[in-house]
């Protein structure tokens, strides 16, 4: 693998250095890859469906769809009846086939159709990989995201977000918000329940199969538990005025959310001690800010340090770091415009948040490392990008975009999308008249 790896490297680059000296426009170009530096081409990879199934070939186009999804990876699809010769393959490289994947179907039996997944180097023939999944023709998209989970440390030496889950809200009606959890790519939606309610701001628990969210009334907001699992909903707190958005640690043990303080009626951030409490025998809530201001969006780190978003320095949201051993509060964005909804990513030590430029929000990022606290704009361009949420991995951003319908100069129905840092490609993975906002992703598979 690290021998085919190394290879795809110098594929990059000769691509990169061709296309620079002869000029030439494509869409197999358009990578760049920012971390590095370095201008990368698409890797030419041919997937081929042996066999006469419909099922494979639904597989089939699924792990299409996964595979270009990094944007690394030029994927053509064909059936075939045999598995292709070796002498083929060296032909295949010098037409630009860098790789080739093979799917191959057994008998289907109880809805299960054994597929055989072979990858083969075209320069050489080598096999890089073989595995037969067991794939259920129900549920083509997990099917397809459990095959390419195995193939992309193969492909690209990188962990890929596919069996990951997003939750968001779905705006039903002008008084009904509902909650779905999708896949990834949001190719397989799940509606949790029905309500006349309006349910927002879905906050995932770190431990358990538990989303957290908001219920709003027209005097109170409840926090809210669903089991993904089960599907139990049960009431956390119902205090009046707000209380939402809860953060958890890594252990679970914590929480650190958002509720109403004092006669301003403001929300202060207050913290949820699960040991404490037991201790105790009573839920207790202990307020950790006191600044008379709007605090929202609070993000647990990694060492109990809290990101979050204040208005109570200079009237308008900004970024603030909560020093939780000192118990001190700074602010990490410059103190001008308007600055919300932070989101942490461990595997980089960095936020992505909302910044409004030029009457647009746009995303931006902060190295936490950094100490001058940098900022650096990562989307350009009309329409909103909003409610960031990272990917585990630390190399997609998933957002609500409402876009812009350039033939009548308005704003598209929000919809969720996600951000590749590294191609800088903004895909819309929601459609439909329905508005969805606030997403939350999860490096776990709750959606089947």
């Amino acid at each position: 693998m690290v021998r085919f790896c190394k290879k795809l490297l110098l594929s990059f680059v000769f691509i990169a250095c061709g296309h620079a000296q002869e000029g030439a426009s494509g869409e197999q170009f358009a990578v760049k890859l920012e971390s590095s530096g370095q201008r990368y081409g698409t890797v030419g990879c041919l997937l081929l469906c042996i066999g006469d199934s419909p099922e494979l070939d639904v597989i089939g186009k699924a792990v299409k769809n996964d595979l270009e999804f990094t944007d690394q990876l030029a994927v053509e699809i064909k059936k075939t009846d045999t598995e292709p010769d070796a002498v083929l393959l060296p032909k295949l490289f010098n037409a630009g086939t860098s790789v080739c994947v093979y799917l191959k179907s057994g008998e289907l039996k109880n809805a299960l159709l054994p597929v055989t997944v072979m990858v083969k180097e075209a320069s050489s023939g080598d096999e890089l990989f073989y595995k037969t999944f067991d794939c259920s023709v129900k549920n083509s998209v997990h099917a397809s995201h459990c095959i390419t989970h195995e193939l992309f440390p193969i492909l690209t030496g990188t962990q890929e977000p596919v069996l990951s889950t997003l939750a968001y809200c779905k705006q039903v009606s002008p008084h009904n918000k509902m909650l779905c959890i999708a896949d990834y790519a949001c190719r397989k939606e799940r509606m949790l329940f029905q309500s006349n309610t309006i349910n927002l701001a879905p906050r995932w628990h770190t431990q358990a199969p538990l989303l957290f969210y908001s219920q709003l009334t027209k005097s109170k907001s409840k926090l809210m538990s669903f089991d993904v699992k089960t599907g139990r909903r049960a009431v956390v707190c119902a205090y009046d005025g707000l209380t939402m958005q809860p953060s958890f640690s890594q252990d679970g043990s914590r929480a650190v959310l958002c509720m109403s303080a004092g006669k301003k009626g403001n929300s202060e951030l207050f913290l949820y001690d699960q040991r404490f409490c037991s201790r105790l025998g009573r839920r207790v809530f202990k307020q950790l800010t006191n600044n008379g201001g709007n605090n929202a969006s609070p993000v647990i780190l990694g060492n109990d340090d809290i990101v979050f978003c204040s208005d109570f320095e200079t009237g308008l949201p900004q970024i603030y770091y909560f020093d939780w051993k000192k118990r001190t509060v700074s602010r990490l964005t410059n103190g001008k415009g308007y600055c919300t909804a932070p989101s942490y990513c461990s595997a980089t030590h960095m936020i992505v948040y909302n910044r409004l430029v030029k009457g647009v929000f746009q995303l931006c990022v902060m190295d936490l490392a950094d100490a001058k606290h940098r900022e650096r704009q990562i989307t350009k361009g009309k329409g909103n990008k909003q409610e960031p949420s990272w990917s585990a991995c630390g190399r997609y951003v998933a957002f609500s975009y409402d876009g812009y319908d350039e033939q009548t100069s308005t704003q598209a129905t929000s919809q969720i999308a996600v951000l590749n840092l590294a191609s800088k490609k903004i895909k819309v993975l929601t459609s439909g008249s329905e508005s969805k906002s606030f997403p939350c992703w999860i490096n776990q598979t709750y959606y089947v």
